[in-house]
């Protein structure tokens, strides 16, 4: 039989289902649009939105960052948060090349005022200026007169001026010439500055020194960006703040590797681990290793007469040693105006031979008495070089192959002999005196031998760095001697070791090197153990300051 229910739970059974009237919906079902609201917080004035991105850094307004990843923060985003407050990070997925470009296009938007201008020569011609303001973006170059910008400037040429001429019409013909333009003296203001250029119904003005040389440009568009965003994250110089990320590993061996930019401009070759570059001067430290090499097994001394083994090099009357010629102290001038001896060969490569090699320079005059004072001089260790061979019984080349190549497994290290027979081989640039960068003459440098006459890929060149941090190359004693660095005469300390520069302290051992067509650098910490090398394919490089920027930034972390 069945049961009726209660009064009680039919009452409670209706009350529930008066309460639904239709669907219901959870949180996850609903979402409130965002806008922007006109109720005023009563502690509106005492609210702080502002953040630290970096040591050192000026704060953003509002504490939003962007991801540094390859499909979110480019300049695009990074412009658009640093001009609304925030702050964007370039990520770090493209050449160094490409993202020191992506930096500067959000630097370039907006700044008080630009203190590095685009500046080009007036015999370059308006096609050349159109050229410049694609990577600067700035609507106008100052034109100087002369082979390099010193801050004086002719003239200011812009797009509108452009339309006056062809392609290849001179900047010079077109330009507005600095007695037409409207300038303002140091101390002048944005809003000065800008009341002026109103007055006088400009865009731009440049600020000029007393002795007429150039110190920036104000621009309308600049002020125009700093009224319409007020809150913009800026740097120091009020340019739009920006990021951008890099990789950085520190540990024992050889931990990154990697090739940036172009081996070949022209043929769209990209720099790989395996492109080879030269060593320029950092061939000195080689024949460092390689003489001491020699001096372990009692085959050089390094403080007799090189004239005992190399008697084909003038007297000098002086006695010239092997320790003198690897410091920087022989008295041989380095490159400039030489006394050559002009001879003809039988030998259709002469100068594979270092001895013939001297024939370069050997009857110019010594610049000082040896041992008195430190004179670097790539002369003087073609002059090693040679002592070397005489020294170890076999070719300068062949010492360094057996004894430093083969057993480091440096499979791409050679002479830099001509280009048409290697692979891999990075095509070299330079500026021209317009600063473009152009390709630089072909030249083979192997003449220089442990002067300057060696390359190989960036692997082989750390393969080298490495060997030198754990002393696998020289016993103890040789090592020590090589990176002492050596005294004058006189007493007097240097920073020069045997091959080598090395700090007071010992705490760093490095050396550059630069020729028209390559930069290198290798640096050593052999306290901390690590140490960082640098090839580059350009004369105009500055590999220093790649190395000086990283471990700044390593001891600042």
């Amino acid at each position: 039989m069945s049961r009726s229910p209660s009064v009680k739970h039919q009452s409670r059974d209706m009350n529930t289902q008066n309460k639904i009237v239709g669907e219901g919906l959870g949180f996850d079902d609903v979402l409130l649009m965002p806008q922007r609201s006109s109720i005023r917080s009563r502690f509106s004035g005492e609210i702080d939105t502002s953040a630290s991105v970096a040591r050192g850094a000026p704060k953003i307004h509002i504490p939003i960052i962007s991801a540094n990843m390859d499909t979110v923060t480019g300049w695009r985003m990074s412009t658009t948060l640093a001009l609304l407050g925030g702050f964007g990070v370039i990520h770090r997925f493209m050449n160094i090349e490409d993202q020191v470009k992506e930096v500067r296009r959000v630097k370039e938007r907006m700044r008080v005022i630009e203190d590095h201008p685009p500046v080009i020569p007036a015999s370059a011609t308006i096609r050349d200026a159109q050229r410049l303001l694609r990577e600067r973006e700035r609507g106008y170059v100052i034109v100087f007169e002369g082979e390099s910008f010193d801050g004086s400037f002719v003239g200011i040429a812009t797009p509108r001026d452009f339309d006056a001429g062809e392609g290849d019409t001179l900047l010079r013909e077109v330009m507005t010439p600095k007695e037409r333009l409207w300038s303002v003296p140091p101390g002048t203001t944005l809003e000065s500055a800008v009341e002026q250029m109103r007055k006088h119904r400009v865009e731009k003005t440049p600020l000029v020194a007393d002795d007429g040389r150039l110190l920036g440009v104000y621009t309308m568009k600049d002020y125009e960006y700093y009224q319409h965003y007020p809150h913009a994250s800026l740097d120091h110089k009020g340019r739009l703040l920006v990021g951008a990320a890099i990789g950085v590993l520190r540990e024992d061996g050889i931990v990154y590797l990697k090739g940036y930019g172009l081996a070949d401009r022209e043929k769209k070759e990209p720099v790989t681990v395996e492109t080879v570059f030269n060593w320029a001067s950092n061939s000195k430290p080689l024949l460092g290793v390689a003489a001491m090499q020699l001096v372990e097994r009692g085959k050089l001394d390094l403080d007799a007469d090189v004239r005992v083994l190399v008697p084909e090099f003038p007297d000098k009357k002086e006695v010239i040693t092997m320790r003198q010629l690897l410091c920087h102290q022989s008295g041989i001038p380095h490159y400039g105006p030489v006394i050559p001896t002009r001879r003809g060969y039988r030998e259709p490569m002469p100068f594979l031979d270092p001895v013939n090699s001297l024939d370069k320079f050997n009857k110019t005059p010594l610049s000082h008495p040896p041992g008195t004072r430190v004179l670097y001089s790539s002369y003087a260790c073609i002059l090693a070089s040679a002592v070397m061979q005489r020294a170890g019984g076999e070719s300068c080349h062949q010492q360094i192959m057996s004894r430093i190549a083969r057993p480091l497994g440096m499979t791409s290290l050679q002479l830099d002999m001509e280009r048409d027979r290697q692979p891999h081989w990075a095509a070299g640039y330079m500026k021209d005196k317009s600063g473009r960068v152009v390709p630089a003459p072909e030249s083979a440098e192997y003449w220089k031998h442990g002067a300057g006459g060696y390359k190989s890929n960036i692997r082989d060149f750390a393969l080298w760095a490495r060997a030198m941090l754990r002393q696998s190359l020289l016993g103890a004693r040789a090592e020590a001697e090589m990176l002492t660095p050596q005294k004058l005469r006189d007493g007097t300390d240097t920073d020069r070791g045997l091959g080598w520069m090395v700090d007071q302290d010992g705490a760093r051992v490095h050396h550059g090197g630069k020729q028209n067509e390559a930069t290198s650098r290798l640096v050593l910490y052999p306290k901390r153990d690590h140490g960082m090398v640098v090839l580059t394919n350009c004369g105009h490089g500055d590999p220093g300051a790649i190395t000086t920027a990283v471990y700044k930034a390593l001891n600042e972390r």
